[in-house]
């Protein structure tokens, strides 16, 4: 049976935590919604009566219902999971297991924050303290992912240029206390699986973004958004691993600090790993509570690798972009594209911890999202 108007609206609610366009009328207690406004919304258009020219409900889906539903699962899926990530862990309606930006494989991420400006002076750094991690390899080859989450980057105190800039310098890692592998960040874009943002002008030209700088020791990573990566090979064991960051934010930069993001992820025996049996009981979960249908081993697979190789092709490092999601019903003051803000209520924190996907995670659950808003299983009961 064809849900109602209003009986999709209450499952949304109930699944997603939220519905689709919804927004509080002007008396600020009643819920209006895409689906149930009479006016404003697609009511009638999903078969919905008004109780006027439309007096009874259809049951029957239309090519017209189809579209709506289509509409409904492109925004909807945005919105919801766009909002539930942007909220604190034990606050989550839909992703209650995985850790934002968690992608199956997963032995650490890390955001991380590098305070302090130097002098307008191209030569002038930070080498900041080393950032600790531990990572437990399953053994085989390790995917080292790096990316500045710097907001408004280019935004300056004066009329001078500014500059927000990076250095990647080396990774250790460290077994039972003895150093067993060093990386050096001058030595990264010859390593096996590198890659990094790059340029593309007028002309078909091309490069990468990213430059060695040997006076500063390390890797260079220039321009807003930047991103690196790079594959090492890890034995099985246990490791703390040591990476070493420098900075130079002018003086003359509205930020006080940089922040930057960085994952390691096994290539080889993933099944291994937490992360991967958290992803795959998350999509379980998911689809049961959506549906009332457990999905066996194999679907559950299928979907997590859809939902990886869409992380990996569609990502990019705010997940707002493109998306059609209608931010307006999510936040009043959501405007801030790249590092141009356009409100004064939004600041740098609130915009990377509502719209950060350095990885492709949160486009990832979109999709999957997505999947279950126009599947006949969850527009029927």
């Amino acid at each position: 049976r064809l849900l109602t108007p209003e009986e999709l609206d209450r499952k949304n609610l109930a699944v997603f935590g939220r519905t689709w366009g919804q927004w509080y009328n002007d008396s600020g207690y009643e819920l209006d919604t895409a689906l149930t406004n009479s006016i404003n919304g697609f009511k009638t258009f999903y078969g919905g009566a008004d109780s006027a020219a439309i007096t009874t409900r259809n049951r029957e889906l239309t090519s017209l219902m189809g579209n709506v539903s289509e509409r409904m699962a492109v925004q909807l899926a945005c919105q919801a999971v766009g909002y539930d990530f942007s909220l604190p862990h034990e606050e989550r309606v839909i992703f209650d297991i995985i850790d934002r930006n968690m992608l199956p494989g997963d032995l650490v991420t890390k955001d991380i924050v590098l305070p302090g400006q130097v002098a307008k002076d191209m030569d002038a750094w930070i080498d900041h303290k080393p950032v600790k991690l531990f990572v437990s390899s399953p053994g085989g080859r390790i995917r080292v992912f790096f990316s500045d989450a710097t907001v408004r980057a280019r935004q300056r105190t004066d009329s001078d240029d500014t500059r927000s800039s990076l250095i990647f310098q080396s990774i250790t890692f460290h077994k039972a206390g003895q150093e067993t592998l060093r990386v050096q960040g001058v030595d990264i874009p010859e390593m096996d699986g590198f890659e990094a943002d790059q340029w593309q002008n007028d002309n078909g030209e091309s490069g990468y973004r990213v430059s060695v700088k040997e006076n500063m020791g390390g890797l260079l990573l220039g321009s807003v958004d930047d991103w690196l990566a790079f594959e090492v090979d890890l034995p099985k064991g246990d490791y703390d691993v040591h990476v070493q960051l420098g900075t130079q934010l002018w003086e003359n930069n509205v930020n006080d600090s940089m922040h930057a993001s960085i994952s390691l992820r096994a290539l080889e025996n993933i099944d291994q790993t937490e992360s991967t049996l958290k992803v795959k009981e998350q999509v379980r979960s998911l689809f049961l509570k959506a549906t009332n249908r457990e999905l066996t081993s194999e679907t559950i697979d299928q979907v997590m690798n859809q939902y990886v190789e869409h992380a990996d092709e569609q990502w990019q490092l705010w997940w707002q972009y493109g998306g059609h999601c209608g931010m307006s019903s999510l936040w009043e003051n959501w405007r801030s594209i790249g590092d141009v803000a356009t409100t004064e209520e939004q600041t740098a924190d609130e915009y990377r911890q509502r719209f950060a996907d350095p990885r492709g995670a949160t486009r990832g659950w979109i999709m999957v999202a997505h999947s279950i808003l126009s599947s006949a299983a969850y527009l029927h009961d």
